[in-house]
């Protein structure tokens, strides 16, 4: 039991130390949307939010017959940073812990994703040769 509890603590810090060296530049709150906008049915709308600080990192998605929402954590990696599910919060539960969410990348002043899984079959955006723009928001 001591050694259990050695180790989640000292993986805390780890956790703690990796968000405060993250470049606060990241800091803020990025939003992604897709849609469907030929369609019988009502528009379909699908939002995936994340907010970025010094000390947390939070997901939610939301739309069409789709909710969840975890903390996450970060790692930054040169010009990009790699966000993880690290605690289920409501909705559907979707990724393991420590499950790759999204890779976020800077590319002159702006931002994109290639994670295609982030994109439900229905919508219709179309992948720039950059990637899905992502708007940041301080």
């Amino acid at each position: 039991m001591k050694n259990f509890l050695f180790i989640f603590l000292l993986s805390m810090s780890a956790f703690t130390f990796a968000q405060e060296q993250l470049s606060p530049s990241w800091f803020g709150n990025y939003s992604l949307d897709f849609s469907r906008k030929r369609s019988y049915a009502p528009t379909m709308y699908w939002e995936h939010q994340f907010s970025i600080s010094k000390n947390s990192c939070n997901y939610e998605g939301s739309g069409f017959q789709f909710y969840l929402k975890y903390k996450c954590s970060v790692q930054e990696k040169k010009d990009t940073l790699f966000i993880h599910a690290s605690d289920h919060q409501d909705g559907y539960e979707t990724y393991d812990k420590g499950q790759l969410i999204m890779k976020l990348y800077k590319w002159k002043n702006n931002y994109y994703t290639q994670t295609t899984q982030l994109k439900p079959e229905e919508a219709e955006n179309r992948m720039s040769k950059y990637g899905y723009n992502v708007k940041k928001n301080k």
